[in-house]
């Protein structure tokens, strides 16, 4: 956390520090620790989700990387939650964790960063079939666990 506060300082993009911290939560959570991931991913964009358009060093990032990146973190936050419901997690109260109005927030964030067509860069006729843009692999999936989710699954 030491290294993205310090990158925000000197406004440079943590997105790939965030990234690999937020994967190392979520491979070490756990029952005594079920809130780690998504309580670090939650205060990153809460707090500093504006930092995802600072630079990188390929340059400043235009609104489609913004927002692709954005759509990872939220993916890993839907996955997080999932996982913490899977394993039957609980709270202090000694009850099972429901997340299912949080993985329905994400994914319903997640999709409308995917069809949004600030999220897709304009790709020129010539070079369509070099560069494909921008692909969230978790829209089928997010759909199908939405409609699951919604009609009481898990």
């Amino acid at each position: 956390k030491a290294k993205i506060d310090k990158q925000i300082a000197a406004k440079e993009n943590p997105f790939d520090t965030v990234n690999q911290l937020a994967g190392v939560l979520a491979n070490t959570t756990n029952k005594t620790r079920p809130n780690q991931a998504v309580d670090f991913l939650e205060g990153f964009l809460a707090e500093h989700k504006n930092a995802l358009s600072f630079p990188t060093e390929d340059g400043t990032p235009d609104q489609a990387q913004v927002n692709y990146w954005t759509a990872k973190l939220y993916a890993k936050l839907v996955y997080a939650y999932q996982f913490m419901m899977a394993n039957k997690f609980t709270g202090s109260d000694g009850k099972t964790i429901d997340t299912t109005k949080e993985q329905l927030k994400y994914i319903d964030l997640y999709l409308a960063i995917a069809s949004d067509p600030a999220s897709h860069p304009t790709i020129p006729e010539e070079d369509k079939t070099l560069y494909v843009g921008y692909t969230y692999d978790n829209v089928k999936d997010f759909t199908s666990l939405k409609s699951s989710l919604s009609k009481g699954g898990v």
